[in-house]
């Protein structure tokens, strides 16, 4: 009959990477947060597991954000940061990547009902080369959003938004007095240097800098 083939040489491969740490536990101290708290573990994930976060306004003043602390980037290439979310209390978010120096930010706004992006605006020295909002399922969304943008260290953030088209202020928050109920869930957050969303790989205290291999099925026909 012969040897069996190893399962290896079966499946199709591809490679990913995450520069954001702890991309599924915003709880952590890297995830600073602006008029938000997180309830964690409230929801089921893409994945199927209960380990999607309930992100909540807890404040009535002007943004309500999640962000990721600082990373080290090159200025002027395109970096593209993802996003898993879902329509809580709330059916409007924002994702955005900023340097904080010079106004220089890329800023989209989505809608959780009809899974379309409904604004983009760009700051000073930043470029929007890509942006997509595709469903992962169970009224999940993946969104992405890829930037050039002409410094270095960059934040990521994902927060909530009161309607499809808002103020959007000089540093690519967007504005608007929450009523400290609203929600929106999110889970698994990627940031990668490239101008497409890769496949998405979960990080806990060590960011994955360097690609690796993920399996991605079964290759076609066997």
């Amino acid at each position: 009959i012969g040897a069996p083939v190893a399962q290896s040489a079966v499946m199709d491969w591809n490679k990913g990477s995450n520069l954001l740490q702890y991309s599924e536990d915003f709880t952590q101290s890297n995830w600073p947060k602006s008029n938000v708290t997180i309830t964690a573990n409230d929801a089921t994930a893409p994945d199927g597991k209960t380990t999607a976060e309930k992100i909540i306004e807890v404040a009535n003043t002007d943004y309500h954000l999640l962000g990721h602390s600082p990373l080290t980037t090159t200025a002027n290439i395109p970096y593209t940061f993802s996003v898993f979310v879902k329509a809580g209390t709330n059916d409007f978010g924002t994702v955005l990547i900023n340097s904080y120096i010079s106004q220089e930010y890329a800023t989209i706004v989505f809608d959780l009902t009809n899974g379309t992006i409904t604004k983009q605006q760009t700051g000073s020295g930043a470029t929007i080369n890509n942006t997509t909002i595709t469903s992962a399922g169970n009224d999940w969304y993946l969104v992405s959003l890829t930037a050039t943008i002409n410094n270095t260290g960059l934040y990521t953030y994902v927060g909530l938004s009161n309607s499809a088209t808002p103020t959007i202020s000089l540093y690519g928050v967007v504005n608007y007095l929450g009523n400290v109920a609203n929600n929106i869930y999110a889970w698994g957050a990627s940031m990668i240097s490239g101008s497409t969303a890769g496949p998405y790989v979960p990080t806990l205290a060590t960011a994955q800098t360097s690609e690796v291999l993920l399996p991605q099925g079964l290759t076609t026909g066997r």
